[in-house]
């Protein structure tokens, strides 16, 4: 190390530390933003919520999230389970409840 024949004695963190301080922060990566015309796209996906009983139990309930591409208006409906008969329900009241489909 050069800094070594020169004399100094301190340790390299301190010169790491002085050395990031001087540089730029580093910008996220930019994200491109997908966008639709109305009535071309939604995106479906169950999630999971943590509820807690009457007993203090913690329980996984699912949810059918549906959004919209253009809009970006949400849909949320809980079901008691993440099955094809569940999924099909609550995607056939998202679309009733956005007024059918064009």
């Amino acid at each position: 190390m050069r800094l070594r024949e020169q004399g100094y004695t301190g340790e390299a963190t301190i010169i790491k530390d002085y050395v990031q301080s001087k540089h730029p922060p580093r910008r996220p990566q930019a994200t491109m933003r997908y966008e639709t015309r109305p009535g071309e796209q939604a995106q479906v996906h169950w999630g999971y919520y943590e509820t807690v009983d009457a007993n203090g139990h913690s329980h996984k309930l699912p949810a059918l999230v549906m959004v919209l591409g253009y809009s970006r208006a949400i849909y949320v409906e809980f079901a008691r389970r993440c099955d094809i008969s569940s999924f099909l329900r609550c995607f056939v009241h998202a679309i009733e409840h956005f007024g059918g489909v064009s």
